[in-house]
């Protein structure tokens, strides 16, 4: 082969090699972005609902420290019973009881961290986002940003974008190592 046909090959080759890497960290990077996204929307799913959670934990009828030993021997009995279908929907209730129960607390867990990374920070903006977040979500009742930008004496738009740098911060300590990773 000429020497000519020898370059324009491997330019060739360079050139693919180039666009098949670009493609594979485009895909990557979208795929990533969805990962977080899908975290981010989960994230703002349970402190939309924190209260009803927190209620569900509060007032469910099952609690693992709650059964008896009468209790225990009855379902131990109902489940040799090959006739029993309400074992599957006990069942349910209980795993979602506590699933529910180890969300609130982990959320709890996470609120103090955050509560305690705000306050560390001595920033206005830090404390404010906090602020935001448990008053936003978590207190017994829905603080409205109006309130809280006269508080601060912002503009509620400053308010809007500080709930969502907190749910984002938030959303960091939920999920963990995870999330860092995937910013980099």
């Amino acid at each position: 082969m000429s020497d000519n046909v020898e370059i324009l090959i491997k330019k060739a080759a360079e050139t693919a090699a180039k666009v098949a890497l670009k493609t594979y960290e485009d895909k990557q990077r979208a795929e990533m972005k969805a990962i977080n996204d899908r975290k981010l929307h989960n994230t703002k799913m349970l402190l939309n609902n924190y209260r009803l959670l927190s209620e569900h934990v509060d007032n469910a009828t099952y609690k693992r420290d709650q059964i008896d030993t009468a209790e225990a021997i009855n379902w131990i009995n109902e489940m040799y019973d090959p006739n029993n279908k309400a074992d599957a929907i006990v069942n349910s209730i209980k795993n979602s009881a506590l699933k529910t129960k180890i969300m609130v607390a982990h959320i709890n867990k996470m609120l103090k961290i955050y509560e305690l990374y705000c306050h560390s920070e001595n920033s206005p903006k830090m404390l404010r986002r906090y602020e935001v977040l448990e008053g936003r979500y978590i207190a017994d009742a829905r603080v409205r940003y109006e309130e809280i930008a006269e508080k601060w004496t912002v503009d509620v738009r400053t308010i809007q974008s500080d709930v969502k740098e907190a749910v984002k911060d938030f959303s960091q300590l939920l999920f963990g190592i995870d999330w860092l990773n995937s910013l980099q």
